[in-house]
């Protein structure tokens, strides 16, 4: 618990610096280390379930994703990348199994692959909020919906839950997964009001606290997904960089998977 404790005011101390800054490129910069150390997470554990992954190609087009984040490149040299990208990917994964000499296979390339989808790509939408006008309150959405969803549902789960209704996870009840979807509720109420009186137009809270239910549903499935994950791969957390609390996967499943919808309801919105 000690080691827990200290970890979480280590990383909420981290995160303050970095939003603090108020800087696109330091915050990009930050997201784009969590994302190299999620995807070597996402291939050491499937290493241990005996698959090889090509773990070069998916340093490399992490790297490339938030380097053309960046804006240094036009609008449509960014298009053309994004377009390129997943059959220039494709051809270089399946030429690199090809060409391997039996080391990589099929599923090797597969794996590969889906750790792009799962880690770069999903992040990258956390990036792209932080880009938004007035990206440094709305990238709020996506870790308030994350943690508060993730520590209401443990709360009430563990003191009132009854009902498990997974064996990817037994230990989250239906109790606890309705308390982190109330509260997540009321939390994209809550800091909907407050952003309407410090000038950010464009938010209704009632529709904003809806939207907190959708976003704590969202949020659970990803971090059943990981749980999924690890379970197949028969590991107990991605990693250790956090003691108590596992690894950057550990800590961002959720994360991940909301910062996609939230990114483009809010470029709807606004």
């Amino acid at each position: 618990m000690k080691k827990r404790v200290i970890s979480t005011i280590a990383g909420v101390i981290v995160l303050a610096i970095v939003m603090l800054c108020k800087s696109v490129y330091v915050f990009n910069f930050a997201l784009t280390v969590i994302c190299l150390i999620g995807i070597a997470e996402f291939y050491k554990a499937f290493l241990n379930k005996g698959f090889h992954p090509i773990s070069l190609i998916g340093f490399v087009i992490t790297l490339g994703v938030f380097l053309v984040n960046l804006k240094l490149f036009s609008p449509d040299t960014i298009k053309m990348f994004l377009i390129g990208i997943p059959p220039v990917l494709l051809f270089i994964s399946f030429t690199w199994m090809i060409f391997s000499k039996g080391k990589h296979t099929v599923p090797d390339v597969i794996v590969t692959l889906f750790g792009i989808g799962y880690v770069p790509f999903l992040l990258l939408f956390l990036s792209l909020t932080r880009q938004l006008n007035h990206g440094e309150f709305l990238v709020w959405y996506i870790f308030g919906g994350a943690w508060v969803t993730d520590t209401f549902a443990y709360l009430i789960g563990r003191k009132f839950g009854k009902h498990h209704y997974t064996p990817i996870s037994p230990n989250k009840t239906i109790e606890g997964a309705v308390a982190g979807i109330v509260f997540c509720a009321i939390f994209y109420g809550g800091y909907t009001y407050y952003l309407s009186h410090i000038g950010i137009e464009g938010l209704h809270m009632m529709v904003m606290a809806f939207v907190g239910i959708l976003v704590s549903f969202i949020s659970q499935i990803g971090d059943l997904s990981a749980s999924a994950i690890k379970r197949f791969c028969e590991v107990k957390d991605f990693g250790k960089i956090m003691p108590g609390h596992g690894g950057v996967l550990d800590r961002f499943d959720s994360i991940m998977m909301i910062s996609p919808f939230v990114y483009l309801l809010l470029q709807w919105m606004i």
